[in-house]
């Protein structure tokens, strides 16, 4: 087929391929290594910092009355935005905290609900933050989205290549056998920076379910409902379920949220959740949603985040992902010498 191409594509094509990866070569490197790293993040945190992780002796919890209460005597001034309850890798609460525009994640103790700390802003999160968005906020983001969609021009381009028949090479057979990869880490760096084109387009091919959050009625701004108590009415309409999530509401009008799980909480498969929406003023069940009835539209998109972060598949999952995530700069550095050789 590929002969059959006018010979202007074939060379537009190729020296697409070219100029992209020598362009977008060093951004690419940074991401996939960075990428690499990252994989093994809450490995590398749990060993450098036991502390905030440590499971539970006997497997004790302190009750939510008594986390939130600990949170906000060691945050004066801050507001509980929600508190995450432990989960089979991380044995302690992890609570969040706001004051204006200041987000900050604490980790209190599973027994006693004592705040621990925080982690440090060390190597490990400033490597987060630069893959996610460069270190650029909004910004960072947009450039990543435009880097996802050179990633992706690289891949099809150098398939087309590799159609064409060209000699083989390490740079043709890593590309060749990887390129599915490389087009997948495209396609979720692209969801991440542009959501809503990425949403619309999943919705055209498999419809989304479109949840309206429900809101609380204002009638009695004075009225104050317990965090215990919604809690135990949740855990009470689904009693085979563990506590896995509590959410403030953020304004007059927001619910507070329970989040149940009623297999593992904590893992990358979240169908077996439940939420429910509770009126922040009269405690009125305003929605309680199954997450296992979703459409494939909804599956897909549940996944793209824990497939593009290696997830499934456990520790042997992430060495493999952390494996494919070097096809990138082995692709770079066998195109720089098949570019020397044609130059020589």
């Amino acid at each position: 087929m590929w002969h059959r191409t006018p010979r202007v594509l074939r060379r537009l094509l190729f020296q697409a391929h070219r100029w992209t990866g020598l362009v977008a070569g060093i951004y690419v490197l940074a991401i996939a290594l960075s990428g690499a790293v990252l994989v093994f993040r809450q490995e590398i945190q749990a060993a450098m910092y036991p502390h905030y992780f440590r499971v539970s002796a006997d497997g004790t919890l302190a009750d939510a009355t008594t986390v939130i209460r600990e949170v906000q005597a060691a945050y004066p001034g801050y507001r509980v935005s929600g508190v995450d309850w432990p989960t089979y890798r991380r044995g302690t609460f992890l609570a969040y905290v706001s004051r204006g525009n200041e987000f900050r994640t604490v980790f209190a103790d599973a027994e006693t609900g004592r705040v621990v700390g925080e982690l440090p802003f060390d190597a490990i999160r400033w490597l987060q933050d630069f893959h996610a968005n460069l270190r650029g906020a909004r910004m960072g983001l947009t450039i990543n989205g435009i880097g996802a969609a050179l990633l992706l021009l690289l891949a099809a381009s150098g398939l087309f290549v590799w159609i064409r028949g060209v000699r083989a090479s390490w740079h043709v057979t890593i590309g060749a056998l990887l390129s599915p990869m490389i087009v997948l880490w495209a396609l979720t760096g692209m969801y991440f920076a542009f959501p809503q084109p990425f949403r619309r387009a999943v919705n055209a091919v498999a419809p989304l379910t479109v949840v309206r959050a429900p809101e609380s009625s204002p009638s009695d701004p004075g009225a104050f409902v317990q965090p215990a108590e919604l809690i135990a009415r949740a855990r009470a309409a689904f009693p085979q379920a563990r506590l896995a999530r509590f959410v403030f509401p953020f304004d007059a009008r927001g619910t507070y949220v329970v989040v149940l799980a009623r297999g593992v909480h904590g893992d990358v498969d979240t169908t077996d959740e439940v939420t429910l929406h509770f009126d922040q003023y009269t405690a009125e069940l305003l929605l309680a949603r199954d997450h296992s009835r979703r459409s494939a539209g909804d599956t897909l998109l549940a996944w793209t985040r824990p497939v593009h972060m290696g997830m499934p598949g456990g520790l042997t999952g992430k060495i493999v992902w952390a494996i494919f995530a070097l096809a990138p700069p082995a692709l770079l550095v066998t195109g720089l010498a098949m570019w020397r050789n044609r130059t020589a």
